[in-house]
């Protein structure tokens, strides 16, 4: 199960409880879809333990959490990640922990393309659409 979180949304300042980043996160979702929801609805349940989830965070960068709170946060994604709960987070690095915070963390730079593979791109596709 993918589960999209909004860091500039979904996030609460009460500290790291990934249970409440789901539901706020299922909830807003829910209300794009004109489906009106209380909070504690069980069906805004986080998956189980059991089951395969992906949390993808999107824009920790746009969240001020000041270096403590997210090492801390870190730390928590860290207990949270499991065999069957992963977790992928979006962010500009700068707004990341130092280093040693993210030992055992993959940490990915996402480059823009250049001019060649845009061209390459665009002609394969152009491959496949048949134009």
């Amino acid at each position: 199960i993918p589960v999209f979180i909004r860091c500039a949304e979904d996030l609460t300042e009460e500290g790291f409880d990934l249970d409440e980043f789901v539901r706020r996160a299922w909830k807003r979702e829910a209300g794009e879809l004109d489906l009106k929801l209380k909070l504690d609805d069980p069906a805004l349940a986080s998956p189980n333990r059991t089951q395969r989830a992906l949390f993808i965070l999107d824009g920790l960068d746009e969240v001020i959490l000041g270096e403590r709170r997210l090492e801390s946060f870190f730390l928590r994604i860290k207990d949270e990640a499991s065999e069957h709960h992963r977790f992928i987070i979006f962010s500009r690095p700068g707004a990341l922990p130092a280093e040693q915070e993210l030992q055992g963390i993959p940490v990915l730079e996402i480059l823009p393309w250049t001019e060649p593979q845009l061209a390459s791109w665009l002609e394969a596709w152009r491959g496949l659409n048949g134009g």
